[in-house]
C-alpha cells in the first residue's frame, strides 16, 4: 500500500488501524520532526525525506531508519 497522508489530518496509527495494515510492517516517509515522532509513537518505522539544507543533521538526532 502507498498512501500519501498528512500527520496533521490523519494520526498514523489510526490511519494503520483503517486500512487493516500491520503497523510492524509499513514505514512511514516524512518530512518533518513531527513526522518522525509521529511514526515512532505510532510502533512504525521511519523515513526521513530532508528537503532542506542541514535537515539531514537535524533529523539523525530522531534516528529515523533512513
Amino acid at each position: 500500500w502507498l498512501v500519501r497522508a498528512t500527520t496533521r489530518r490523519i494520526p498514523p496509527l489510526r490511519l494503520w488501524r483503517s486500512l487493516d495494515a500491520n503497523p510492524a510492517a509499513t514505514a512511514l516517509v516524512g518530512d518533518s520532526f513531527t513526522d518522525i515522532e509521529a511514526a515512532h509513537s505510532a510502533g512504525v518505522a521511519s523515513i526521513g525525506y530532508a528537503n532542506k539544507p542541514g535537515k539531514r543533521d537535524r533529523m539523525t538526532d530522531l534516528e529515523p531508519v533512513l
